[in-house]
């Protein structure tokens, strides 16, 4: 009998013993970062029609002021203009009837909320006589040459983007008193990329 009790008592020392105790419930958890990247986005476009008119001459020169909005997720941005001569009847193919970009004059670059980034850096981009791209818009599917400026960065005022009118101001000069009449046309193209590092 003695035995027994022994045994039982142990028993019972063993059930205590291997039974957990839960004072408190149990919980845990973890955190994960997580992150994505916003790609640089640009969008350029002219403001007051796709045609400027720069009204009639005779002889002597003609200066035209093209409106666009550049749209930038970032504040600096590098800014080029590529223009043309202006041909009669939009036919770049002959060379005869032409009036010629004043590459003397460059093209004055006008945003509204920034300025040039480099120190020193006039808002007038020169026009360097290098061969631009060709651009469409010509009759029968033909291109327009074009002259280059630099591209020069641009830092806007406004936090974070670069969002607001930039005017370009290019200028043409008719010095043939004989030139016949009729329309003269040609483009003018703001080009608009994010500037290295920005991203």
């Amino acid at each position: 009998m003695k035995h027994l009790m022994i045994v039982a008592i142990a028993m019972i020392a063993v059930v205590a013993f291997a039974t957990p105790t839960f004072a408190q419930p149990a919980s845990s958890s973890a955190t994960m970062n997580v992150s994505v990247i916003v790609n640089p986005a640009m969008a350029v476009q002219t403001l007051g029609g796709s045609t400027l008119t720069l009204g009639t001459i005779t002889s002597g020169s003609v200066t035209g002021t093209c409106r666009f909005m550049v749209d930038a997720n970032t504040e600096q941005i590098t800014l080029q203009v590529n223009a043309s001569n202006l041909y009669k009847g939009d036919d770049p193919t002959q060379t005869v009837n032409v009036i010629p970009l004043v590459l003397s004059s460059g093209a004055y670059v006008n945003p509204t909320n920034a300025t040039p980034l480099m120190v020193g850096c006039s808002e007038t981009l020169p026009f360097t006589g290098s061969v631009g791209p060709s651009l469409p818009g010509g009759a029968n599917g033909s291109y327009f040459p074009t002259f280059s400026t630099p591209a020069v960065p641009y830092e806007s005022s406004q936090t974070g983007v670069f969002s607001q009118e930039v005017d370009v101001t290019v200028s043409w000069m008719n010095s043939n008193t004989q030139l016949p009449q009729g329309t003269y046309s040609g483009v003018v193209e703001l080009v608009a990329v994010t500037y290295p590092g920005t991203t």
